[in-house]
């Protein structure tokens, strides 16, 4: 396959409970696909690869086989022509909330929320994935799935409402932080060196400091980006917090 594009399409299967024979399920949805796919596509000669994942959100232990073969009686009489399939499972519960914790990406948000609900956990972890985050767009994705979750009752609308008020703040916050750092970038060039500009820069880095103290960041973080003294930037730090 080297230099040459590969597509693989995934089959994702949602399921809330137990289903002793998923495996034959999804086998039957595969091969549904494939026919479809052959009898849309009449000069094809092979088929595309399918990566088929059940995701388990329900309360109770997963127990049913993810393999075919397991479901047949004497599968193996048949020797090298019994039929082989499996499906890749993921299943919320089996992951502990320290996992969860450790792995902080945009997946693991939403397994806390559903198999480890705790708002003001959830809030913490929203507002650090949109700090860490370089796609904010993909945020949005969490805040929508809150609200499905609402949506279903799975949680109450005040805790979505709590969500949406950190994505705004946080959202126009960011705004805030690329406005100041793209004025400071542009007042730099054109001014350059000129003489008495270095205070109207400090100003600059000084709001640029504001913003960041409002998002989270440390004192030594601000003041690798800033140049700012430390205690330039404790103060501003009081006064936001006054």
């Amino acid at each position: 396959m080297r230099d040459r594009d590969a597509y693989v399409m995934i089959l994702l299967e949602f399921q809330s409970r137990v289903d002793y024979f998923m495996s034959l399920r999804i086998l039957n949805y595969v091969t549904n696909f494939y026919m479809d796919y052959v009898q849309n596509n009449t000069k094809l000669r092979k088929l595309p690869a399918l990566f088929p994942i059940m995701l388990y959100n329900g309360n109770s232990k997963w127990r049913a086989p993810t393999k075919i073969t397991e479901l047949i009686e004497n599968g193996q009489l048949p020797g090298k022509h019994q039929i082989r399939f499996e499906y890749f499972k993921i299943a919320e519960n089996e992951y502990s909330k320290q996992k969860l914790l450790k792995m902080r990406n945009l997946v693991s948000t939403l397994f806390l929320a559903e198999t480890h609900y705790d708002i003001e956990l959830l809030k913490d972890e929203f507002v650090k994935l949109f700090e860490r985050e370089e796609d904010k767009s993909s945020i949005s994705l969490i805040l929508n799935w809150f609200l499905q979750l609402k949506r279903f009752g799975r949680i109450e609308e005040k805790d979505y409402k709590a969500f949406e008020r950190v994505y705004k703040e946080k959202e126009e916050v960011h705004e805030m932080l690329i406005t100041a750092l793209k004025k400071e970038k542009e007042e730099y060039f054109r001014q350059g060196k000129a003489e008495g500009k270095e205070e109207e820069k400090a100003l600059r880095n000084q709001e640029i400091a504001k913003v960041l103290l409002r998002l989270g960041h440390d004192v030594k973080t601000i003041q690798q980006m800033t140049k700012l003294l430390v205690q330039e930037i404790e103060a501003l730090k009081k006064m936001l917090e006054e």
